[in-house]
């Protein structure tokens, strides 16, 4: 797991964000918070973390002056995420010039995290000399495959992460990168391309296509499919039968 320390001086962020966020499902532990940039110091000396999640505006010392001395310390290759308020936008941009990997805005999102984590980690698995064996693009083929092979049922993002140990926001990141498109939009060519098969080679009805490519409803698919291929299913039909 690679280490995490959180330095805000709000007790609620100390307190909630290392229980409010999968950390482990992407490689993470939180191992220490700090309240200020002095504390940092220590807790950063103490456990040798890998990602420090900073505030900037704190008491005793600020960010800024915290990243200053990580620039200058033997732990300058840690990798800092900036947490900050829209009004310190411009605290951000100086932070990223001490070698901030990046910002994150108050309330956080969690999609904006686990981008960040997944980058991070994958720089952190090159730097410690670790093997890559690409386990996010693992997850994302077979998540392409449980939805290959699962279309017909209520399929959602949340139950594929369930089934695959992951989070949705977690799966979701993954897919869309490693494909380019998001599970729904995934789920959804799969299902028009089944639809097209069965126009072509069945003489099912409409209705009866919709609940074997997994739509609750025919008006649903009618819609999506028109959308998707310009025709009705019945113009498509009329096009492109093969029996």
């Amino acid at each position: 797991m690679y280490r995490v320390l959180i330095v805000d001086d709000e007790t609620t962020i100390r307190e909630q964000l290392p229980i409010a966020f999968e950390w482990a499902q992407y490689g993470y532990e939180v191992t220490a918070t700090a309240a200020n940039g002095k504390e940092a110091i220590d807790k950063t000396q103490q456990c040798s973390p890998d990602l420090i999640l900073l505030d900037i505006r704190m008491p005793v010392m600020d960010g800024l002056s915290f990243l200053k001395w990580l620039h200058e310390s033997p732990y300058k290759e840690t990798y800092v995420l900036i947490l900050t308020g829209y009004s310190e936008f411009d605290y951000a941009i100086t932070a990223m010039k001490y070698g901030a990997a990046g910002y994150l805005n108050k309330p956080l999102d969690e999609d904006e995290v686990a981008e960040y984590l997944v980058e991070i980690a994958k720089k952190l698995a090159l730097k410690n000399g670790e093997e890559d064996t690409e386990p996010a693009s693992d997850l994302a083929e077979s998540a392409k495959r449980y939805i290959d092979t699962h279309y017909t049922e209520p399929v959602t993002v949340s139950s594929i992460a369930e089934a695959l140990y992951v989070t949705a926001a977690y799966l979701g990141q993954v897919f869309r990168k490693a494909f380019g498109m998001t599970i729904r939009q995934y789920l959804l060519s799969v299902r028009i391309e089944r639809t097209k098969e069965l126009l072509e080679r069945s003489s099912l009805h409409v209705y009866e296509i919709a609940h074997r490519v997994g739509f609750t409803e025919s008006k649903y698919l009618v819609a999506c499919f028109q959308k998707e291929t310009g025709l009705s299913p019945a113009a498509w039909r009329k096009k492109h039968m093969r029996i």
